[in-house]
This record gives C-alpha cells, structure tokens and sequence, in this order.
C-alpha cells in the first residue's frame, strides 16, 4: 500500500475511531455528567462521585427477633392461644390468662410453646394433639394425621404462626 492510500484510508476511519467507547449519560464517563452550556461541549466531574466518607457509618446488619407462641387447652374445654409474642415467658402467660377465663378459672397447665415456626391443633371425639412446623400446611397436616392415628372425627380447630422479625 502506497502513502497516498495508507492516509486515504487513516481519513476514512478517523470519524469512526471513537465509536466503540461506551460512555454513560451524555456520552460522558462514569462520575461525570454532560454540561448543558449553549456552545460548549463536555463533561464537569459529580461532586463527592466514588469518594469514601470515613464517617459514614457500614450498613446496619439484619437482625431478626424471635417471636414466640403458645397453646393451651383446659380440662374442661377452655381453651387459649396467644401469637407473636417477644418472649416464651409471655406467650405462655397470655395463653394461659386466655384459657381460665374461658375453662372456669382452673385446668390450664398443659401449655404447648413454640418459636418461629407454626402450630396447628386438631381435635377428635376424645382428643386433641398439637403439632408444629415451619409452615401452617405442614403443621395443619401432621396436627390432623396425629389425631386419626389416635381418634375418628378429627378436624383443625386452631392454626397459627408466629414467625421472627426483622428488627434491624
């Protein structure tokens, strides 16, 4: 190739040269934005764009809270139930508190307690049992399978979750 052609051929892709930089908002780079002056073409740098404050404080971590519940079914058909609760101290009280007003004040000792997960009671002709799980299906389906094995007519009578919370 001659001089003649090699500069002939330089011109032609001279136009074409930049093309293949890809460039942000404006055709400017990353950190900067396009100037909006009549006339005048380029970019300005974003202030503070990509600098590390020693100040700022690192992005909080998740945190999750325990949630607690708890069961209780009375001698004498009473029955209490208490959901989302902060501690298993708490669920049991309330639970409890729940089931004498409704068992004539006495027979509410056997308190089932659970924490995030769910629990499903379901009750025959003669018995009931709980069972808990992490999901209110699979709770519901063992709570049921446990009373067949065990007495006819059983149905679910109570179902709930308490699940842990982001707190942050």
């Amino acid at each position: 190739m001659n001089r003649r052609h090699a500069r002939l051929l330089i011109l032609a892709i001279l136009p074409f040269a930049g093309l293949s930089v890809a460039h942000a908002e404006g055709g400017c780079p990353d950190g900067f934005y396009p100037l909006n002056t009549p006339g005048v073409a380029g970019c300005a740098p974003i202030p503070g764009y990509g600098e590390a404050t020693e100040d700022a404080p690192p992005p909080a971590a998740a945190r999750w809270e325990d949630r607690w519940g708890a069961t209780v079914v009375g001698n004498n058909g009473g029955f209490g139930a208490a959901v989302d609760m902060k501690s298993q101290r708490a669920a049991e009280r309330a639970a409890r508190a729940q089931c004498l007003k409704t068992n004539d004040g006495k027979g509410c000792d056997n308190v089932s307690t659970y924490a995030n997960q769910c629990v499903a009671i379901a009750a025959g002709q003669s018995i009931a049992t709980t069972e808990m799980s992490r999901s209110p299906e699979d709770a519901q389906r063992s709570a049921l399978q446990s009373c067949t094995r065990q007495d006819g007519g059983c149905k679910v009578v109570y179902a709930a979750c308490s699940q842990a919370q982001l707190v942050r």
